[in-house]
């Protein structure tokens, strides 16, 4: 995910409040949550994992995780329901307490992409600056209009910690292929002894031997066939 790419549309911000012996049936959700467990505690399984989430805990839950919460003294639990991006589909994705196969095809479509892939493993995020996080969090919560400016700016700085302190790598460029002439070059080197053709390469790396040929040039500076002889030469010279 870019850092362009982030565009968040909070669904719902609110504080809330679950009595002892109160039960989230397993479900998934189609959006992101933030949950801070102001006080008390509950059991969550996450994933098919349990986890004792106890306050101060900060969980991030992730779009289309199976999970389940219960809470046997009482939790104050505030919480924020959004999406990373908005697109046309925002506004029609709904708070859901149902599973994945109890959903429609149609609400299946509804189901925001996971940017977040990491945090699958665990829903507990760790926090450097807890002071800092609160103050951005209850912000949000305690805005009347959640669509305005300066709450969406709250959300953004919000999801900017959250990533730096808990997923630091999700925002680094994705690391790029090498080209088809670095590659070739990569298979002549450890192959060069053997009778390597154009039509050979052609094969074995699924491209035209003519668009080989031009972007081997280009990049190496000399045709596949001399290069390959050349450090056949060297190899002979060397022994």
């Amino acid at each position: 995910m870019k850092l362009a790419e982030i565009n968040p549309y909070i669904r719902r911000a609110m504080r809330s409040y679950l009595p002892p012996l109160w039960k989230i049936n397993q479900r998934i959700i189609l959006d992101y949550e933030i949950i801070y467990v102001e006080s008390g505690h509950f059991q969550l399984t996450y994933d098919h994992y349990t986890y004792s989430c106890k306050a101060g805990d900060v969980i991030f839950l992730c779009p289309n995780i199976p999970h389940t919460i219960f809470s046997d003294a009482g939790v104050s639990q505030p919480h924020i329901h959004f999406d990373v991006q908005y697109d046309t589909n925002s506004e029609q994705v709904f708070i859901c307490f149902r599973d994945y196969p109890e959903l429609t095809a149609q609400e299946h479509r509804l189901i925001r992409k996971n940017s977040f892939p990491q945090l699958t493993a665990s829903p507990l995020l760790k926090i450097h600056d807890t002071v800092a996080f609160l103050e951005l969090f209850y912000r949000i919560i305690d805005t009347p209009n959640h669509q305005s400016l300066s709450c969406k700016a709250s959300m953004l700085a919000l999801l900017e910690m959250i990533i730096t302190d808990s997923i630091p790598n999700t925002l680094m460029p994705a690391p790029q292929p090498a080209s088809i002439a670095a590659q070739i070059k990569e298979f002549l080197d450890a192959n060069f002894c053997q009778n390597i053709s154009l039509t050979a390469l052609e094969k074995q790396f699924s491209y035209s031997k003519f668009y080989i040929e031009k972007c081997f040039k280009k990049e190496i500076g000399l045709s596949v066939i001399r290069y390959r002889n050349q450090k056949r030469m060297n190899a002979a010279l060397e022994l």
